[in-house]
């Protein structure tokens, strides 16, 4: 309801005359909104064109490099569920989440669906030691654990990777491989010394396995596009081995190329018996990288989904299944605004 409200609000700019540039990574509002469209790609002008010449498919074409349908390629894989690693009884945040219960398993990518002011990233900072929990039990492999710092959580290997990449992900100024090895470099160093040889070995072992486009480690981060760094970051985390990993709106502000291989790298994390739980406002990408969702509304839960419960088995084209799962995903979504304004009223 806000971006209708946004939309109608520019619609009457342009009625009265004024130009308007829309800058957005969401495909479907630039071809509500816009009636010219201009791509980028690394920092190259592709092409300018009407809207009528570029449906979907052709926009994702000219962004990514290459013919694609966008997330509705990514094969998911299958993950084998092992043991439980984390969960959560009754737990409640300083000031959000309230009561909320939930495992996750090894080898399994779990998605919290919800509006902004849901409580999904406060319950991330909850897990992460960053806002420790008021109430409630957290066990972690069957033992109770306090989470009352973010180093605590990290030593029982849970790395959360930020929403807000460009101030609490990176340290901009500083060279790709000084930012991967920023959450190892106790482990990397010796009397104050940091042995540059493992700095070398962790950044370019990195870099490979994430296919970070950069033209040398000792490159500033902000050089790089926004996947890139995002890459970066979550390779920061994965230098920390953790069990546990939490990405919260992995994908902002990044490409739908970039989107696609962070999320294939989400599922293949899982594959390697990883535990990651994923926070996004796009729900395909949710759809696309998880196993189960936790819709949530207020700072609640309000209900867990099986991915496989939102497929319509009549679709057979993917681009379809996606876009048929999503439409029951806000379903949900809605039902739990509707469920929160009823107790509050």
């Amino acid at each position: 309801s806000d971006v209708e409200r946004l939309f109608v609000f520019l619609r009457k700019l342009t009625a009265r005359g004024v130009a308007v540039i829309y800058v957005s990574h969401r495909m479907d509002e630039i071809a509500r909104i816009a009636d010219r469209a201009t791509i980028l790609r690394d920092g190259r002008h592709v092409i300018t064109a009407p809207m009528a010449d570029l449906p979907v498919d052709v926009m994702i074409e000219h962004i990514v490099g290459k013919r694609s349908k966008g997330l509705s390629d990514v094969a998911r894989g299958d993950a084998s569920r092992g043991e439980v690693l984390l969960e959560l009884r009754d737990v409640t945040g300083p000031h959000k989440p309230e009561n909320v219960s939930l495992t996750l398993h090894r080898g399994e990518v779990l998605g919290l669906a919800g509006l902004l002011g849901s409580g999904r990233s406060a319950l991330a900072r909850v897990i992460a030691g960053v806002e420790p929990a008021v109430a409630g039990d957290i066990r972690l492999r069957g033992q109770g654990v306090a989470l009352r710092r973010p180093a605590d959580a990290i030593a029982h290997g849970i790395a959360l990777v930020p929403e807000a990449r460009a101030t609490q992900g990176i340290i901009p100024a500083q060279s790709v491989a000084d930012n991967m090895v920023m959450a190892v470099i106790g482990r990397i160093s010796r009397r104050g010394i940091v042995d540059r040889d493992k700095v070398r070995s962790i950044t370019d072992g990195m870099i490979a396995r994430l296919s970070v486009k950069t033209a040398s480690r000792d490159h500033a981060v902000s050089t790089l596009s926004g996947g890139n760094q995002q890459k970066v970051v979550i390779g920061k985390w994965l230098a920390t081995d953790p069990d546990i990993l939490i990405l919260d709106e992995p994908t902002a502000g990044i490409d739908i190329g970039s989107k696609a291989e962070i999320i294939r790298l989400v599922r293949d994390l899982a594959q390697a018996g990883k535990g990651v739980i994923v926070i996004s406002s796009e729900l395909s990408e949710l759809l696309t990288a998880c196993d189960r969702i936790l819709v949530m509304a207020d700072g609640r839960a309000h209900q867990m989904l099986d991915r496989s419960d939102l497929d319509d088995p009549s679709e057979t084209d993917p681009e379809h299944a996606l876009q048929a799962a999503e439409r029951r995903l806000q379903v949900e979504i809605q039902k739990a605004l509707t469920a929160k304004e009823a107790t509050h009223g």
